[in-house]
């Protein structure tokens, strides 16, 4: 997963195996965009029961994809839930998803993470 931090928007590109893995190869999501931002959520350890997933998912190692379910949709982006973060959108947002679940680039911390987009809000 490469972040690239740009004026009005935070860019995800997802390459290689990670592209088929999680069936999605990149984002741009607006800060405007972004409700909420927090270290370490939970969602990155729970399991999915229920729902349709579109991407790769084995309990407890990987968790790369997309998960629908009847009122909202996620995508997740973790390996180890302790370096991951969570960015909350707002309704009706152009990235077409609720959430993202994500992991931080390595030698990053996700409270790291959590501060810039915070800065990054509007």
């Amino acid at each position: 997963l490469v972040f690239n931090e740009r004026d009005s928007a935070l860019e995800l590109g997802i390459t290689g195996l990670d592209r088929i893995l999680a069936c999605k190869s990149n984002f741009v999501i607006p800060y405007s965009q972004i409700s909420n931002v927090s270290a370490r959520p939970e969602a990155a350890t729970f399991w999915f029961p229920s729902g349709f997933r579109v991407g790769t998912h084995f309990p407890g190692l990987i968790k790369k994809g997309s998960w629908f379910r009847s009122d909202s949709a996620d995508f997740f982006f973790v390996t180890n839930p302790e370096k991951s973060f969570e960015i909350d959108l707002i309704p009706n947002n152009q990235v077409g998803y609720q959430r993202l679940i994500l992991q931080v680039p390595a030698g990053d911390t996700p409270e790291m993470w959590v501060e810039k987009l915070q800065g990054r809000m509007q």
